[in-house]
């Protein structure tokens, strides 16, 4: 389906995509696609061998955005409480991007995956999102229970993560070997934009001007 993404107005823009989506729920094309993305992470290399050539053949489709309902039990490993998740979408041959949602515990995750070739700036898309339900919940008359996710946020300058500036390129490079692809994306973002440490940039796979 198309995305009528460009629209100014929220509501609009939210009316429009909603009519998409529940003329295309009962097709064939959901169908499919969405027996591809549940099976994708748990087929067995000979099916997933056979999945991964539909990739390959279809043209039709560069995003894919998944939800999927979690335990609403808040959970525990070893008497540590588990207090996010980080959901992902595999990408196929095609699709540029993957957003995958996911309810646990009275809250919502959500997890961005790119191929940096066709979408370089997905660590952008977490701030993105919440400006997009911020215009919605104002249209509503509520106010959003989250944060903005100020930190990392590359649109609005602010730094990866806390004390990152105070950091030598040492110590962030230790970090980066650690840390998801989103956050490399902030990473890359803010050293293009602020800092443009050589060794910073080749660690985080970004190859310095």
């Amino acid at each position: 389906m198309s995305l009528p993404v460009g629209m100014a107005d929220p509501v609009e823009r939210f009316d429009r995509i909603n009519a998409a989506m529940q003329e295309l729920k009962d097709s064939a094309e959901v169908v499919a696609g969405s027996t591809v993305v549940e099976l994708s992470g748990l087929a067995p290399p000979a099916v997933g061998d056979r999945l991964s050539q539909i990739g390959d053949v279809q043209r039709y489709v560069n995003l894919v955005v998944t939800n999927v309902p979690g335990p609403q039990d808040t959970l525990y490993l070893l008497g540590r409480e588990l207090e996010a998740v980080s959901p992902l979408v595999p990408l196929g041959a095609n699709p540029g991007l993957g957003v995958a949602i996911v309810s646990y515990a009275d809250g919502i995750f959500f997890g961005f995956a790119s191929d940096p070739d066709i979408v370089p700036d997905v660590g952008e898309l977490p701030s993105l999102l919440h400006r997009a339900l911020e215009e919605l919940a104002e249209a509503a008359g509520v106010e959003l229970s989250a944060p903005a996710p100020g930190v990392g946020d590359s649109a609005a300058g602010g730094e990866p993560w806390p004390g990152y500036d105070e950091q030598t390129v040492a110590e962030i490079r230790k970090a980066v070997s650690q840390v998801d692809p989103v956050v490399l994306a902030r990473v890359r973002a803010y050293e293009r934009e602020h800092k443009d440490r050589k060794g910073v940039r080749e660690a985080v796979g970004d190859r310095p001007g």
